[in-house]
């Protein structure tokens, strides 16, 4: 088993084969987005809304047992398990053009930090899926309220590419930053 200890702002990529199984555990009150070249989030909250009630209806959070798609309808990876009800697929991810706009903070976001690391230009339009995001009721980002030790499990559906990382947002989501492990099992 391989474990890969983020700090907050860091992020690193992973080669997924067919059937592996990736784990992504918070330290506590930290949240995490993963990415990979072509992920869909609308296509993901349309076959899940699917899925879910038989019609079209956007799912915006994700649970055990869904799936994310990429631009191609492909499922790409099953969340498995998860010790925390849902993850959000509405949010584009925190970027530097974000902070700079709204906080005047020159810092990268998660989607800079993937793009990194999985080697796409700094204009690929990257969307993500957030891990331990807490959303008010009308989706605003709350402050996590992840603890040590909740975590999420995904199942890889074909062969990918994917990014994690520590998300740098110390403003909205993660108040009490910490750090995320990631362990292929």
């Amino acid at each position: 088993m391989e474990e890969i200890v983020l700090k907050p702002g860091e992020a690193t990529a992973i080669n997924l084969k067919n059937g592996d199984k990736l784990m992504i555990i918070t330290m506590g009150g930290q949240t995490s987005d993963l990415s990979f070249k072509g992920l869909s989030q609308s296509i993901t909250r349309e076959r899940m809304g699917y899925e879910k009630y038989g019609r079209p209806v956007q799912s915006l959070r994700l649970g055990v047992g869904d799936v994310i798609y990429d631009t191609t309808y492909v499922p790409t990876l099953r969340i498995i398990d998860s010790s925390v009800e849902y993850h959000d697929v509405l949010w584009p991810g925190c970027s530097r053009a974000m902070f700079k706009q709204f906080y005047n903070v020159d810092k990268d976001g998660c989607r800079d930090l993937l793009r990194r690391v999985l080697e796409l230009d700094d204009d690929y339009d990257l969307e993500v899926v957030s891990f331990f995001m807490r959303l008010g009721e009308n989706y605003e980002i709350l402050p996590s309220t992840a603890k040590p030790g909740d975590y999420v499990t995904l199942l890889a559906l074909r062969d990918i590419r994917i990014g994690v990382t520590a998300c740098p947002d110390d403003l909205l989501a993660n108040p009490t930053p910490s750090e995320i492990r990631v362990r292929l099992l």
